[in-house]
C-alpha cells in the first residue's frame, strides 16, 4: 500500500507544481473586447473639410474629445489607433522637430486618465496599427509603452523612412 500511495503523492506533486509556481507570476494581458478604431488622418481631413481654417490646437482638442467620448463607452475595451508615418514624421529628420507624437501621446494620456478615474474597472488599452507593425500597448505597465516596430526587409519603404524608424526605436 505504501508503494501506490507514494506513487500517487509523487504524481500529485508533479501535476500541481506548475500551477503553484505560476501563481506568483503575472499573466500577460492580451487585447480582449471591442476596440474603437480611430483613423487619425480621416478625422483630421474631416475636421479640415468642415473648417478649412482649423488650428492645430483645435484639431488636438477634437481628437482628445474623441478619445474621451470613445473611452467613456462601457462597451469599448480600448482604442486602436491608425496613424500614418507621415503624420508622425511630418518634417525631414534634420529638422529641429521632425516628429509629432501628439496624437499618440494624447491617446496614452486619455487612457491613463480614464484608468485612474475608474480603478474598479478593467483598464483600457491601446493598439497601434500601421503598415509597419501592430503593437498592443498596456498603458498601466511602463515597460510596454514602447511600440514594437519591425522594419520589413522587402524594399517597400524608402531608405529615409527606415533610418527614421531605427532612430525612433532608439529614442522611445
Amino acid at each position: 500500500m505504501v508503494g501506490p500511495l507514494r506513487h500517487a503523492l509523487v504524481w500529485s506533486f508533479l501535476m500541481l507544481a506548475p500551477a503553484c509556481m505560476a501563481q506568483g507570476q503575472p499573466v500577460p494581458r492580451r487585447p480582449r473586447g471591442i476596440y474603437a478604431v480611430v483613423n487619425i488622418e480621416d478625422n483630421i481631413k474631416q475636421q479640415q473639410k468642415a473648417n478649412p481654417s482649423i488650428t492645430t490646437a483645435a484639431l488636438n482638442a477634437f481628437i482628445n474629445n474623441l478619445y474621451r467620448d470613445l473611452l467613456s463607452n462601457p462597451a469599448i475595451s480600448g482604442l486602436t489607433l491608425q496613424v500614418h508615418w507621415d503624420t508622425l514624421n511630418p518634417n525631414p529628420p534634420s529638422a529641429a522637430n521632425p516628429y509629432n507624437w501628439s496624437y499618440v501621446d494624447d491617446a496614452f494620456a486619455q487612457v491613463s486618465a480614464w484608468d485612474a478615474q475608474n480603478p474598479a474597472q478593467i483598464p483600457k488599452t491601446i493598439q497601434l496599427v500601421g503598415g509597419l507593425s501592430i503593437a498592443h500597448m498596456d498603458v498601466g505597465s511602463a515597460s510596454l509603452l514602447r511600440p514594437v516596430v519591425s522594419i520589413p526587409n522587402t524594399g517597400s519603404f524608402d531608405h529615409v523612412q527606415q533610418s527614421d524608424l531605427r532612430s525612433f526605436r532608439g529614442r522611445r
